[in-house]
């Protein structure tokens, strides 16, 4: 079985949220990456609401907290059909445990950025409660807590979203 890395630093850090997408998923552990900045800028096709980027900023004073997840490479189209147009897959080396890994991870098209957008309240808690999942430092917590959001118009999705999130609310990882 060919593994792979993925590195989730926005809607698919928590397991569940990513399970659902991905089933072989299984979370490895967290890491810290300098100059990078977490921002709700990607356009979403084709609704138009603000997703997750993990902007390269070069200053090391800003950070993003990601998730490292072990998975099945056969998997990988199912991931990429999800995050959609917009995002490169790109590779990069991330320490954890003392070992570094090569993780891919979805960074936004810069034909897709947009810092006007907002997200979805349904996104930016899908976030947060990802984040909250693993414990992530309070301030950074905090920065996500910060993010100002918007109704979803497609009152349909906005109920299914919740569901989502209120499972991921209840969610026990059994092993």
């Amino acid at each position: 079985m060919n593994m792979l890395y993925y590195l989730a630093y926005g809607s698919n850090l928590h397991p569940l949220r990513l399970t659902v997408r991905v089933p072989s998923a299984r979370f490895l552990g967290l890491t810290t990456l300098s100059g990078y900045d977490l921002r709700f800028h990607k356009r979403h096709e084709p609704d138009g609401s603000g997703k997750c980027n993990m902007y390269q900023t070069g200053h090391d004073t800003d950070t993003v907290i990601g998730a490292i997840y072990a998975m099945q490479a056969s998997e990988k189209p199912l991931l990429d059909r999800c995050e959609g147009p917009g995002y490169r897959c790109d590779t990069m080396r991330v320490d954890y445990a003392g070992q570094p890994h090569d993780c891919f991870v979805y960074i936004a098209e810069d034909s897709h950025i947009d810092d006007e957008l907002v997200p979805y309240c349904w996104y930016k808690n899908i976030v947060l409660l990802g984040a909250e999942y693993h414990r992530m430092p309070q301030p950074y917590l905090a920065q996500i807590r910060e993010v100002p959001v918007t109704l979803d118009p497609d009152e349909a999705r906005h109920r299914m979203h919740y569901e989502l999130i209120d499972q991921m609310k209840n969610y026990q990882e059994s092993d």
